[in-house]
């Protein structure tokens, strides 16, 4: 089928009327994540249908297949659902997840000034459309909000939470790719979503 972004390897799979999807992953967390959930039942994961820890392979998911989201279907509406299962997740009790790393932000100068500078080459193809004092503003205050971020309290976070981990079974959304599940703030959730 193809390969993960984080390098898990995808297989569609079929049989008895249920279409499939089988990830293999060297990443523990997620499996670990899905362990939990048997207990947790969080109706915005999708169901397990068999799982295991392999020495040979690594973490082996069966989920059942559904339907990925036209992008031309993200309307508002279903942007708000989205975020309102994000908030669902980071509102959960960090309690529940025992042993789930906290995850500092940490800014990198460097990386940081290549970004103003894309950003502001961005802002000037749209010709006084934006306000490049805004991006200067905040390129400027970044380690402050580094140090905001980093503060409590923090609660259960995706990691990974963009429009592509969203599927549907056409009821409900479920959220996939569990394996950056960490401490943190959900802020951080949001604004990743928006900037996909």
């Amino acid at each position: 089928m193809t390969a993960g972004a984080g390098g898990a390897a995808l297989y569609a799979a079929g049989g008895a009327g249920v279409d499939c999807v089988v990830k293999i992953s060297s990443q523990s967390r997620e499996y670990d994540f899905y362990r939990l959930n048997q207990a947790l039942k969080l109706p915005f994961a999708p169901p397990v249908l068999y799982m295991e820890k392999s020495p040979e392979y690594g973490c082996i998911l069966v989920m059942e297949k559904f339907k990925a989201i036209d992008p031309s279907r993200w309307n508002p509406a279903l942007q708000r659902e989205a975020v309102d299962l994000c908030a669902r997740l980071n509102s959960l009790d960090g309690a529940l997840f025992p042993g789930l790393k906290r995850d500092f932000l940490v800014i990198d100068p460097r990386a940081a000034e290549s970004a103003r500078r894309s950003w502001m080459e961005v802002i000037s193809r749209h010709g006084g459309r934006f306000d490049e004092t805004i991006l200067t503003a905040i390129h400027a205050r970044l380690d402050q909000a580094a140090a905001l971020l980093n503060t409590g309290p923090l609660s259960p976070c995706h990691g990974d939470f963009h429009p592509d981990n969203l599927v549907t079974d056409g009821k409900r959304l479920y959220l996939l790719d569990w394996e950056n599940l960490h401490m943190g703030k959900g802020a951080g959730e949001i604004s990743f979503f928006i900037s996909r």
